[in-house]
């Protein structure tokens, strides 16, 4: 999309003011400034340093549902944290926190740099796991969708950490509902690239990579060789958690138990009262 037909969409994150083309950025008619690198406007705290991937990162395509659901939109389609697209139809926005091959936008998910209602439709692939907080990123696209727009999202279950320190969230059915709530007709469904049969052997692969690495060969044939039997008998046998194969297990590194870890043990403190300013109380210092 050309950079005057973009400026008819963008809108400052801050105030809701309108941008216009001056010189090397985009800027309010107040003033406040946003940097054009490489002819994208760039509406994140990196301004001109802004990561540029290189035109041959790819990442995985779109799957064909949500290729559909650009191929039929009546208007324009956001593809939020669209990564490094292969091929971008004349109809899609796509907008990411770095500069890929075909980034129209760079900005925070967390508070769009567009106006009110200007997409049809929306597309987000495996991202809301990223967010820091998913649910007021579905409130954004809530916002920017225009009345009856639709969202298409994937996002993560049974996976394990990826993609860290940025991996916040896998949610059940029930949390991607929560995040949703602003939204109607919400059909939560497992599409094929979700089939349980990846969250085994995804975890499962983590598993023998840990072991081999930091256990060796020996003990990584051990994992490769054993029957589900073996492996479900642990949940369901208490009396089964013995011999090599259960130890294996216990002997995982650190970072392979917190990568396909089943849950979490956390500790947290309450800070001590911060001093009062001389001259007020604390409650003068909350900012």
């Amino acid at each position: 999309m050309d950079l005057p037909s973009l400026c008819q969409l963008l809108r400052c994150p801050f105030t809701g003011a309108a941008l216009a083309p001056a010189a090397d950025e985009l800027r309010t008619a107040a003033g406040r400034g946003y940097p054009l690198v490489q002819g994208v406007p760039v509406f994140t705290p990196a301004a001109r340093g802004v990561l540029v991937q290189p035109a041959a990162h790819l990442s995985n395509p779109l799957s064909p549902v949500a290729s559909a659901v650009a191929a039929r939109a009546r208007g324009l389609v956001l593809n939020l944290s669209a990564g490094g697209s292969e091929a971008k139809p004349e109809n899609v926005v796509e907008l990411e926190y770095s500069i890929f091959r075909n980034t129209d936008v760079v900005g925070d998910a967390h508070q769009l740099p567009f106006a009110d209602g200007v997409f049809a439709a929306c597309i987000c692939m495996n991202a809301f796991e990223h967010y820091r907080d998913p649910g007021r990123v579905a409130a954004e696209i809530l916002r920017v969708l225009e009345p009856g727009g639709q969202l298409l999202m994937h996002t993560a279950a049974l996976q394990p950490i990826h993609e860290s320190p940025h991996h916040y969230y896998n949610a059940t059915c029930f949390g991607v509902r929560e995040w949703l709530s602003g939204f109607t007709a919400v059909d939560v469904t497992v599409s094929p690239n979700f089939n349980p049969a990846f969250a085994v052997s995804w975890i499962l692969s983590e598993l023998e990579a840990g072991v081999r690495r930091h256990q060796g060969e020996g003990r990584a044939r051990l994992l490769q060789t054993a029957t589900v039997r073996d492996l479900l008998e642990f949940w369901r046998t208490p009396a089964s958690r013995a011999g090599p194969l259960w130890q294996l297990l216990q002997d995982l590194d650190p970072e392979t138990q917190r990568t396909c870890a089943a849950g979490w043990q956390a500790t947290a403190t309450k800070p001590l009262a911060p001093a009062a300013p001389a001259g007020g109380t604390s409650a003068d210092n909350r900012g």
